[in-house]
């Protein structure tokens, strides 16, 4: 048995975040259209970052770069809309001093799955440019 893991990530970029910092945060949901697959178990962690730059290379994938938050989110095999609370992970990220209302937020969906034959892949929409119910969200609601 092979104790090396793989670890496969996506990635969603939130633009304009209009939190402001230090607020809190009352409930944060993300919402990903899922293709059907094998049920998987992800890890959600946040960029721990003040503004979140446009990922241009796989610089980002660093796991010392996440937030401490995460958050485990289980796919069924089904296609469809999953949600997850991530209220703990946008807290984490408008607490830090640097934050400010605008700012941009990515979401990370990680797989850590040991090192085996079994197929890893699970289709997700990632952009904007598909249809309206199936576009990613982040919602936040803050005091």
């Amino acid at each position: 048995m092979s104790h090396r893991w793989r670890y496969y990530k996506g990635f969603w970029r939130f633009q304009n975040i209009a939190v402001p910092q230090g607020a809190t945060i009352e409930t944060a949901s993300f919402k990903v259209y899922w293709e059907a697959g094998s049920s998987r178990t992800f890890k959600v962690i946040a960029l721990d970052n003040d503004d979140a730059p446009q990922p241009t290379n796989n610089t980002y994938a660093d796991h010392s770069l996440e937030t401490t938050a995460s958050a485990d989110w289980t796919i069924d095999n089904s296609e469809g809309a999953y949600t997850v609370e991530v209220k703990t992970i946008i807290q984490e990220i408008v607490d830090r001093s640097g934050w400010s209302s605008g700012n941009a937020i990515m979401l990370m969906v990680r797989l850590d799955e040991t090192n085996n034959n079994l197929t890893k892949d699970r289709d997700a929409n990632m952009s904007e440019a598909v249809v309206a119910a199936q576009r990613p969200e982040l919602t936040i609601t803050y005091s």
